[in-house]
């Protein structure tokens, strides 16, 4: 029983090196592919910086269930964080604004809870501008979760239209 338990930490240990060895790969490629000209960039930059952002949250998505399986502290601190976190109704402020050619509202969003008690979000996805009418709606209601270190991933799931959108 306690060799079947070490093979697979040490099979975890392994799946973690692998992710950090393609972090550390990835991040070369980028700083290569800072060294050349733009139009080099054009094509690549953004789909390297995707894969890096994947490759982060695949290690600390792994490293995290290995703690949760092996350390009762972390356990603990986890359980604590969920204790402080459990809602089902956050209410969110815009504190500014940007302008999209693209398209005209969030569609999803992510972000973290910083240390003084605010979470802080940025837009990840847009609509694709259809016309007039997608110009007058806005989004009234997102889901998603936030988990235990406080990363917030919502995606709109209700929208309204109006003339005049006031902020509340």
């Amino acid at each position: 029983m306690k060799s079947t338990n070490q093979s697979t930490i040490m099979s975890k240990l392994e799946v973690i090196k692998k992710t950090v060895r393609n972090l550390s790969r990835t991040k070369e490629e980028i700083l290569l592919l800072d060294q050349k000209g733009w139009f080099a960039k054009l094509f690549r930059h953004k789909r390297m910086l995707n894969k890096l952002k994947r490759c982060e949250y695949s290690l600390n998505d792994q490293i995290d269930e290995y703690l949760r399986e092996n350390n009762a502290e972390y356990r603990e601190i986890i359980f604590a964080n969920f204790d402080l976190l459990e809602t089902s109704n956050i209410h969110f402020t815009v504190y500014s604004e940007d302008v999209s050619y693209k398209g005209t509202r969030s569609e999803a969003i992510e972000g973290d809870i910083h240390p003084n008690g605010y979470s802080y979000c940025y837009s990840t996805k847009t609509n694709i501008s259809g016309g007039y009418y997608s110009g007058l709606s806005y989004p009234s209601r997102f889901e998603g979760y936030v988990d235990y270190w406080g990363c917030i991933k919502l995606k709109r799931t209700d929208l309204k239209y109006g003339l005049f959108t006031i902020a509340s």
